[in-house]
């Protein structure tokens, strides 16, 4: 899908980022493998990260998603924590029955990604705002000549240079923004390349994985104890303030697909929709 110099640019990125996000010593990223829910899981109460907890309490021995806030203090947010094996349970069947087993919601997804891909769009703005900010650059030079060998007045070399620096400005500002629509174009394609060798390569989703289930699933927003919904990301990435601001509005989408998961152990069941944000 993409060539071998742009996938190399990517994976530098991303590394950047990871170094920005883990820290050197990679403890964070352990963490997260580990426990592939830590920070996903969005309370619908108050729009906090669920956070994994381990109950010991006698014969009530588990591990719980619990919202932060509540944790913080229970007067926070009165969200009930969900138990982490049906969370998984439920996940585990989105994964095979949504993206493995349903071709057509996969293809659909590609094509949906795919269309907001414009890397040789982005780039050719690079190349002419890279040219003009150099001539600007050149301009702002010529006009400092122009003053410290006296040949222009103070207030008509300070009109001019405030006029230059303002233009130079908003160039800048419009290369940033246009290489972070670079940045992300190169990522959604290597998304959908890693979505389709997963597809290519895996029959059967057996177990929670942070790579697979954070290459399909965007978010995981906990409705309450018995309901949750996974969003899947098309063509927009979000901060995290910014998806839990619209987590309601997102809760109204139509499914793509629903279910229900149930507890061996104690006969819990955790119903789930799959939508498209």
């Amino acid at each position: 899908i993409i060539d071998k110099e742009t996938f190399e640019t990517v994976q530098q990125i991303m590394r950047d980022r990871a170094k920005v996000k883990i820290g050197d010593d990679k403890n964070l990223s352990k963490y997260t493998r580990r426990y592939p829910f830590s920070g996903f899981v969005i309370c619908n109460n108050c729009g906090r990260t669920l956070k994994r907890r381990y109950w010991n309490y006698s014969s009530n021995k588990k591990v719980v998603m619990q919202c932060g806030s509540y944790l913080e203090g229970k007067g926070n947010c009165d969200a009930k924590a969900i138990e982490q094996n049906i969370l998984e349970k439920a996940t585990i069947k989105v994964l095979n029955e949504v993206f493995l087993s349903n071709l057509n919601i996969t293809q659909d997804l590609y094509r949906a990604v795919l269309t907001s891909v414009n890397v040789l769009d982005n780039e050719s703005k690079i190349d002419e705002l890279n040219d003009e900010i150099t001539a600007l650059d050149t301009q702002i030079s010529s006009l400092v000549d122009l003053k410290i060998s006296g040949q222009i007045a103070l207030d008509m070399f300070n009109s001019k240079y405030q006029d230059l620096v303002s233009k130079m400005k908003s160039l800048e500002y419009e290369l940033k923004s246009q290489m972070k629509k670079r940045d992300e174009s190169f990522e959604k394609t290597l998304r959908v390349s890693k979505m389709k060798e997963i597809i290519k390569n895996i029959s059967n989703i057996s177990e929670v994985e942070i790579d697979v289930l954070r290459t399909f699933i965007y978010r995981i927003i906990a409705v309450n104890q018995e309901n949750i919904v996974y969003c899947i990301a098309k063509d927009k990435q979000y901060s995290d303030e910014e998806f839990s601001n619209k987590r309601k509005d997102f809760l109204l989408k139509e499914a793509i697909a629903k279910g229900k998961v149930i507890d061996d152990l104690n006969g819990k069941v955790l119903n789930y929709k799959v939508i498209i944000i």
